[in-house]
């Protein structure tokens, strides 16, 4: 009935109905032609997460507030976890964890800053996240004023979280 109420609209023969009603797409051989497929989309892993908070030692020293350089080195938590999340979720660096423990010496100046910071670890070797630790520290001003250069060994410990 929609049919002959559409013909009788358009006074037009049935040939041309086709301008008028949508009809879905033909073939050459006159059968329907199929939609393209959808578009594969890639599932985008989750990014690696580090483990918080990390944990810090400091080494007991006899001209240095212990307990003000851990609760100092403490605060840069986020900043320290995100030097290992940037390593571990690059494809390139082909690092699937950063877990174990990172030492770094250095000797703090009677201005509170770190100099000549060297970084060990037995188990983390990238250079990358390295050098990112490093540049996080040469930025720190730490809440002590000793009376000349001391030196300093703070322990970080790192854990990537599974999944």
């Amino acid at each position: 009935m929609l049919f002959l109420l559409a013909l009788s609209a358009c006074n037009e023969s049935p040939a041309s109905i086709e301008s008028v009603v949508t009809l879905p797409p033909r073939n050459a051989d006159g059968g329907l032609r199929r939609a393209s497929p959808r578009p594969v989309v890639a599932e985008v892993p989750r990014p690696k997460k580090v483990a918080g908070p990390i944990q810090v030692e400091v080494a007991p020293s006899a001209e240095l507030d212990v307990g003000a350089v851990r609760a100092f080195v403490t605060g840069f938590d986020d900043v320290l976890r995100s030097c290992a999340e940037r390593v571990i979720n690059q494809p390139a660096a082909g690092v699937p964890a950063i877990d174990g423990r990172v030492v770094a010496e250095a000797r703090v100046t009677p201005a509170g800053r770190l100099q000549g910071i060297e970084l060990t670890s037995d188990t983390i070797r990238n250079d990358q996240f390295f050098a990112c630790l490093k540049t996080v520290m040469r930025g720190w001003t730490l809440p002590v004023t000793p009376a000349g250069l001391v030196p300093v060994t703070i322990t970080f410990g790192f854990s990537t979280l599974p999944g």
